[in-house]
């Protein structure tokens, strides 16, 4: 699987080869984490596919490996702080 387009974590396509076919790839644009769309033939039928569901595995993994960076931990953690202390006053 490969990421064609947009910014890891974030809205975008990927290139996933077909099982079927070594020849073959599938473009998934995932819009957010639950909308998504493939050209394949199973999603086609069942709007649902090995595709689809590969592409929103990464997506979630590219989510959680933003979120574990310590400036993205730091950031909300402050947030974090500064909603409590607000809420207080």
């Amino acid at each position: 699987m490969t990421r064609i387009s947009g910014e890891p974590g974030a809205a975008g396509a990927f290139r996933i080869q077909s099982s079927t076919d070594p020849f073959r790839d599938w473009i998934v644009e995932l819009v957010t984490e639950s909308l998504l769309f493939c050209g394949c033939p199973a999603y086609a039928r069942r709007l649902g596919c090995r595709h689809s569901e590969a592409a929103r595995a990464e997506y979630r993994k590219e989510r959680a490996e933003l979120e574990a960076r310590p400036e993205n931990v730091e950031a909300r953690n402050r947030r974090v702080k500064e909603f409590v202390e607000m809420q207080s006053q």
